[in-house]
């Protein structure tokens, strides 16, 4: 019978240890920007590289090199 209090109170005691839930919602954070900036990579990478490609070009012509 004590086997079972001892698994109902370490029970008990891990749902009311809120140690560990900061943790967890900066690692929850960090997921969601990291799949944020993910998206917008995927999104406007081919337009920033062609953006810089552009400019890139109208510098070198600038220049006359």
């Amino acid at each position: 019978m004590s086997g079972k209090w001892h698994r109902t109170r370490s029970w008990r005691a891990l749902l009311r240890d809120r140690s560990g839930a900061t943790a967890i919602e900066y690692s929850l954070l960090l997921a969601m920007i990291v799949v944020a900036l993910l998206i917008s990579l995927g999104t406007f990478g081919g337009a920033t590289g062609g953006l810089y490609g552009t400019l890139t070009n109208k510098v070198v012509a600038a220049f006359g090199s």
